[in-house]
């Protein structure tokens, strides 16, 4: 069945695409398939071996013609792993030697990823120092989990470059010790520089050759641990997650003036909150249930944070996992708990002033006692959606109400799903 956009997932170690025309498609084969014994690109390091073998991650490139991925297989009584690049035009596969064992990862934590031309490929490469530390003094007491961010030009695998250090560190946290690690790197829209959150705090580094600046440093107060950061569209902020002692929120963050802006909306003590970034506007889209009672939607001016637009409030509708479709009307996954009255479970849409909300499909219902919140991915222009719940995929939905398919057994055993391309719209 065709669908608006190509599909990406893992399943047993290989990379499959469901393309636009509707074909499941294996990309990249396991390691009992492929043929590729023999080539070692990466030399092991102490530690844990990663499980499974085969592909254990990628991304795909802002344009959809590359995918970078990571892949390990067992030789002996040994595991290697080593980056790839796959040109999808033409089928041809790019191998990266690498100075580091690349271990199992997930959007959650990037360790990968492509320049939007598809030249430059970025890895964290784990438990290697910096040759220029860039001002981070390393303490193998504190370090934790720790790599450089290299640069590798894909074409040319003997150019590299190092964009920074990443380093766990230990610290005293609301009466207790706790190890800050280095949490990945994030690619900004343009490939020029990236963004990453270690034991210090938030980083931003280029290709300049100058040192990583700090632009946001942990504070061991009640609030001020950051945990995650991503680019806004236009590259000139940062949204980044901020740990307090009893809650969660984002905070706006100008790259160049260190300016910073606190999302009030996105603040959560109990609650549920997901958010999106707006690609044809400077804007953020912010779902949240407030004490699992009232459902809001909010929209938010990242050129101006104090400007906040609330397009709905109820007690009966539960918005999350927002996104604004090509013609400005906003989609989202009502998933307000069964027992409760209201709208039913399912797809939505809303006007960009708040009105005319609209019911264009089912979901599963919620139990209230449980409160087991599915997952929904969209596709880039919210034409299609993906609905997981526990990362299982069961339903594959057009946004428009047309279609709806039961996709379990047909993805029984797919993960790490990713649209193409997955910066539209997506959010790690």
């Amino acid at each position: 069945m065709p669908i608006p956009a190509d599909l990406y997932f893992i399943r047993d170690g290989g990379l499959w695409r469901w393309s636009e025309q509707g074909r499941l498609e294996q990309l990249v084969a396991p390691p009992q398939q492929s043929g590729t014994a023999g080539s070692i690109w990466a030399r092991p390091v102490a530690g844990a071996l990663p499980r499974p073998t085969g592909v254990t991650n990628y991304r795909v490139s802002p344009d959809g013609k590359f995918v970078i991925y990571s892949y390990t297989r067992r030789e002996r009584a040994e595991y290697r792993s080593e980056i790839r690049v796959l040109v999808l035009e033409t089928g041809e596969t790019l191998y990266l030697p690498t100075i580091a064992m690349l271990p199992p990862s997930s959007p959650i934590t990037p360790d990968m990823d492509i320049v939007p031309d598809g030249k430059i490929a970025l890895y964290l490469a784990w438990g290697v120092r910096p040759t220029v530390p860039g001002g981070q003094v390393f303490d193998p007491e504190e370090a934790g989990n720790y790599g450089t961010i290299l640069a590798v030009e894909i074409r040319n695998p003997n150019r590299e470059y190092e964009l920074g250090y990443c380093a766990g560190r230990k610290v005293i946290l609301w009466d207790t010790e706790q190890q800050l690690p280095c949490r990945g790197f994030v690619l900004s829209p343009d490939g020029a520089r990236v963004a990453f959150v270690d034991g210090r705090g938030i980083w931003v580094s280029d290709f300049s050759g100058r040192a990583p600046r700090l632009i946001a440093e942990h504070q061991s107060g009640f609030c001020g641990i950051w945990r995650s950061v991503r680019w806004s569209p236009d590259g000139k902020s940062l949204l980044a997650e901020m740990v307090c002692y009893e809650s969660i929120g984002l905070t706006l963050i100008e790259v160049e003036t260190g300016a910073r802006y606190t999302l009030h909306p996105t603040w959560r003590h109990v609650g549920f909150v997901t958010t999106s970034l707006s690609h044809q506007r400077s804007e953020l889209l912010v779902a949240h249930i407030a004490e699992l009672d009232t459902g809001y939607l909010d929209r938010i001016s990242l050129d101006n944070p104090a400007d906040k637009i609330s397009l709905l409030s109820s007690r009966n509708f539960w918005p999350t996992y927002p996104v604004e479709l090509l013609d400005s009307r906003i989609a989202m996954a009502n998933q307000r708990c069964a027992e409760m009255e209201g709208p039913a479970p399912g797809i939505y849409t809303v006007a960009p002033d708040g009105r005319e909300l609209r019911f264009l499909s089912p979901l599963p219902a919620v139990s209230c006692e449980t409160l087991d919140f599915g997952k929904i991915l969209w596709s880039p222009d919210g034409r299609a959606y993906l609905y997981l719940k526990d990362d299982h995929p069961l339903l594959l939905g057009m946004t428009d109400g047309s279609a709806l398919w039961d996709v379990q057994d047909l993805l029984s055993g797919a993960h790490t799903f990713q649209w193409r391309p997955p910066y539209a719209g997506y959010i790690p």
